[in-house]
């Protein structure tokens, strides 16, 4: 998974089941340090052991990181209830934030973006 890591170009490695889960211990990510030289640096993340408890057996999909530096998460099928997570790396800590409103249907796969704006003014 591509992602926007602080300006540069990061690499966030899926588990080898291709997603991320509660069996997930740690984030490996490469971060493309200098283009002309093709430097790139790599960065381990131990997931704290809350990680385990709060997705269980939910396949997550890296959405990107925040400007704050957080990494988050959302569901690959729609679920009741909906949420994201946001992992903070610099304090090992995890946010599950529950979205409200997304109705009844659940089983579904999603995709959620971290930037998409959209006017949501009445016609």
């Amino acid at each position: 998974a591509l992602i926007n890591y602080h300006g540069k170009l990061g690499v966030l490695r899926y588990d080898h089941n291709g997603y991320f889960s509660g069996t997930t211990r740690s984030l490996e990510l490469w971060v493309l340090d200098d283009v002309e030289k093709l430097k790139w640096l790599r960065q381990i993340y131990v997931l704290p052991p809350l990680w385990k408890n709060l997705v269980a057996n939910t396949r997550l999909n890296i959405v990107g990181m925040t400007g704050n530096g957080e990494f988050v998460f959302s569901p690959a099928v729609l679920r009741d209830p909906f949420y994201i997570l946001y992992y903070n790396v610099e304090k090992n800590t995890i946010v599950r934030v529950i979205i409200q409103g997304i109705g009844p249907v659940s089983g579904q796969e999603i995709y959620t973006f971290i930037d998409h704006v959209e006017d949501l003014k009445r016609m």
